[in-house]
């Protein structure tokens, strides 16, 4: 969804919409993120990546400098098992965010409300 203004009846809509299955295409989603990102003029710009699978390839390190170099920064959090924690480890480091990572769904809601 494009960045805006939280419409969460909207939100539950269009995540019903989605079906699971396929890759994970990471490194296409920190670009949509990324470039959102960039025409916002808040305060504090902050990208949170969830993910429990592992991404298709992608130059994650040239792409997690320059959101690094606009002042925006990167948290990832790995949800799961069999997920490149070494890759998440990577992007939030150079992006300036943290890393989480559990096996426990319970646990989103605190990690989660952490990074916001």
């Amino acid at each position: 969804m494009p960045l805006q203004r939280l419409d969460l009846e909207g939100l539950k809509n269009s995540l019903a919409t989605l079906t699971p299955g396929g890759g994970t295409a990471l490194y296409w989603a920190l670009i949509s993120a990324y470039e959102q990102m960039r025409m916002s003029s808040a305060s504090t710009r902050h990208i949170v990546v969830l993910t429990d699978g592992l991404s298709q390839p992608g130059d994650f390190d040239s792409l997690a400098e320059r959101i690094a170099d606009e002042g925006i920064t990167v948290s990832t959090v790995a949800i799961g098992k069999g997920i490149d924690t070494a890759l998440l480890q990577k992007i939030a480091r150079r992006a300036g965010g943290a890393f989480h990572a559990t096996d426990d769904f319970k646990a989103l809601p605190s990690i989660l409300s952490q990074e916001a």
